[in-house]
């Protein structure tokens, strides 16, 4: 913040500004670059899935608490977990 890469919108809540977003957009840069010096591949996955896919494939029930939960308490017709 007091290099005026990122700012806080909130409280944990951060954005990068132009500067900050071109510095990351370099160190991405570099580690895909060393990551297919090595045979790696590089993915790209959503950060929360629906429990729903979880039950289909059987792997609700198998993956320990270790599986990050949510509970959505304002709808309770469906929930995203």
């Amino acid at each position: 913040m007091r290099a005026g890469l990122v700012r806080q919108l909130g409280a944990g809540i951060y954005v990068f500004l132009p500067a900050g977003w071109r510095v990351m957009r370099k160190i991405e840069a570099i580690v895909r670059q060393e990551m297919e010096a090595i045979g790696c591949q590089e993915i790209l996955m959503p950060v929360i899935n629906p429990a729903e896919i979880w039950r289909e494939s059987g792997r609700w029930d198998s993956v320990d608490q270790s599986l990050f939960r949510l509970k959505d308490v304002r709808a309770p017709t469906w929930r995203w977990l």
